[in-house]
């Protein structure tokens, strides 16, 4: 059965990330909703390439795909690691004394964050930590 003690964070800052990321490409598309019915701003669409908008929802689309990625191989690394997936995710939104008391799963918004991470669920695994 699992455990179903509630996880103590509710908003990392990746998260809040990946939800401004969203919100400006909601924007971006209301935005452009507007272009389309006002024939005055079709004007300054126009001046903005097709091949220049696709690589703009290409980057955003690789950015947010890479933080998911990143994310759920960290949290399947201490499932792994921890045994229980429930408390992993319980490891994930606790101060840890080894990332200087930051919670593991605010690092995953950086490379360098994600691999402080691992460092210490390795040094976890073999019984350093």
């Amino acid at each position: 059965m699992p455990d179903e003690t509630p996880i103590p964070w509710a908003r990392t800052r990746k998260r809040m990330e990946d939800e401004k990321a969203l919100d400006m490409a909601r924007d971006a598309y209301r935005e452009l909703m507007e272009i389309h019915n006002d024939p005055k701003k079709q004007k300054e669409l126009e001046k903005v390439s097709i091949e220049e908008m696709n690589k703009a929802v290409a980057c955003i689309a690789q950015l947010t795909t890479k933080k998911e990625e990143i994310v759920a191989h960290v949290i399947e690394r201490a499932s792994e690691v921890i045994g229980n997936r429930d408390k992993a995710l319980r490891w994930m939104g606790t101060p840890i004394r080894a990332l200087d008391f930051a919670t593991p799963i605010s690092l995953l918004g950086t490379k360098k964050g994600a691999q402080r991470v691992n460092r210490v669920l390795g040094q976890m695994e073999h019984g350093i930590w």
